[in-house]
């Protein structure tokens, strides 16, 4: 955790109900949120904030978050992202770690976030 115990947070969904839905597992989480809605404000808002971390979703329309996330790690090789999706296809998961992501979370265990975050 950060010196100040706060941490930034990038939530990236192009269903802003679903963002809401990530911000509110983030309740027990000492947090600043940045939201995107697109993969591309993601890769430019990574550049902008540099978020602690990135909670991002897979399926996004025009830019996958795959593709989103393989951008940002081309240029923030630290970058820890977590994919959110509700995707069962573990196509999707396998993809999601090839290109650098360090967790992978069904939309329906959005609890095991904070754990993930806070280890």
């Amino acid at each position: 955790m950060k010196k100040d115990n706060v941490i930034k947070i990038m939530v990236v969904d192009d269903n802003k109900c679903m963002r809401e839905v990530i911000k509110d597992s983030l309740s027990a989480v000492p947090c600043f949120i940045i939201e995107c809605s697109t993969g591309q404000d993601a890769i430019d808002g990574y550049d902008r904030a540099l978020p602690d971390w990135v909670l991002m979703d897979v399926m996004m329309k025009p830019m996958s978050g795959i593709t989103a996330l393989s951008e940002i790690k081309k240029n923030h090789p630290e970058a820890k992202i977590i994919m959110v999706t509700n995707s069962v296809e573990e196509e999707v998961c396998d993809a999601s770690f090839k290109a650098g992501a360090m967790a992978f979370v069904r939309k329906e265990s959005l609890f095991q976030i904070p754990d993930l975050i806070l280890k």
